[in-house]
């Protein structure tokens, strides 16, 4: 049984811990559930954190920049703000997958927004660290921090910055 005390003297007191109960320290890192989106672009199954993608578009209209290489769709008006549009599978020279509904995610903030075209809707994924699996590609290396076998698929943990700054640089050069 337990008596009422006033929160000034709960916090005062201290806190006794179970001795079942575990810890912060105790948690393995191999056992903590890990949440991203997946996005596919041709046969490539990709993932973000949550906060990289600022928003999720049906395909807008897009207004192509002549003398611009084919990966790079142009530009498109997002509430106001003119979003360079990229399109991953083509810079990466990977074969087209036919998808029914091309969406158009928007990576990043303010100046530093760019979009993608993706394949369908982002989907919730959920896994551990034990779940990551050796990459043998060295392409996919090259923007990613990690592969992860969920649900029989490899996901590619995406590091879109760096493959942002490579196609950057590739359009100023072209």
């Amino acid at each position: 049984m337990w008596t009422a005390i006033r929160p000034t003297e709960a916090l005062n007191q201290g806190f006794e811990f179970a001795s079942r109960q575990i810890l912060p320290s105790q948690i393995r890192a191999e056992s903590l559930v890990l949440q991203r989106q997946g996005i596919r672009i041709a046969e490539l199954n990709l993932m973000l954190a949550f906060d990289e993608a600022k928003e999720l578009a049906d395909m807008p209209d897009i207004f192509h920049l002549p003398n611009t290489p084919t990966w790079f769709l142009g530009m498109s008006n997002v509430h106001g703000a003119l979003v360079p549009v990229f399109d991953v599978a083509e810079f990466l020279n990977l074969s087209a997958m036919p998808t029914t509904n091309p969406m158009l995610l928007i990576l990043g903030h303010d100046e530093f927004a760019a979009a993608i075209r993706i394949n369908g809707i982002p989907r919730r994924l959920k896994f551990a660290e034990s779940q990551r699996v050796e990459i043998d590609d060295e392409q996919c290396l090259e923007y990613s921090s990690g592969l992860y076998r969920i649900n029989n698929e490899n996901w590619i943990d995406f590091q879109y910055k760096i493959l942002l700054e490579k196609m950057r640089a590739a359009l100023v050069n072209a």
